[in-house]
């Protein structure tokens, strides 16, 4: 899995590629023991917003998704005993399918826009609470002692301006107004700035 694109091979049987799917964001990966269908789930700490499981059948097809309303710490799947028979007919068939074409491709889903931290409300789900309620969001760092920072920290910091800086051109987009070719240059590099503040937040 990379970037949240999932390949599924079939290696006892075909030993090639039979489908890929994508599951942004994930961060558990886990096969039942019935052969047939896998969950991918998005949980805290790693990932303090958009905390979900989803089940996959292993031609790509989703489900099933459940969204937590509060923190998803990891998931335990529960697991027949014994296992269900595998459903060969259904392989054969996605096998003939196939042939020689590249394995079935599912529609991607977008990953959900990053939300800074000033801007989130309940994490996992729910209204944004008044200022008087908030607990979720962190005070802004002081103006001042920035010396005090460690490297980390004022990596995290860099990275959450630049997110915010996307934030605004993309409601800017929505208005319809264009965009300069440094805008869009920014833009394009949201992902990889939403996985760098990912790698900083658990590292």
């Amino acid at each position: 899995m990379s970037h949240g694109k999932i390949e599924i091979w079939e290696v006892k049987k075909l030993k090639k590629l039979i489908a890929t799917c994508a599951s942004s964001e994930t961060t558990q990966l886990t096969w039942l023991n019935d052969g047939c269908h896998f969950i991918t789930a998005t949980t805290a700490p790693r990932m303090q917003v958009g905390n979900r499981f989803r089940v996959w059948d292993f031609t790509g097809k989703e489900v099933h998704e459940w969204n937590a309303q509060k923190h998803l710490f990891g998931i335990v799947p529960f697991l027949r005993d014994p296992p269900p028979p595998f459903p060969e007919d259904k392989l054969d068939n996605l096998n003939k399918q196939l042939g020689n074409k590249p394995a079935a491709q599912v529609e991607v889903k977008k990953p959900a826009v990053y939300i800074p931290p000033s801007k989130r409300g309940i994490i996992g789900g729910g209204s944004a609470p008044t200022k008087s309620t908030s607990k979720t969001a962190p005070p802004p760092p002081p103006a001042s002692g920035s010396s005090q920072l460690s490297e980390k920290d004022k990596k995290i910091r860099t990275v959450k301006k630049k997110l915010e800086q996307i934030e605004k051109l993309k409601e800017i987009q929505k208005e319809g107004k264009p965009l300069e070719k440094n805008q869009l240059e920014k833009l394009s590099k949201e992902e990889s700035l939403v996985e760098e503040l990912e790698a900083l937040e658990i590292s």
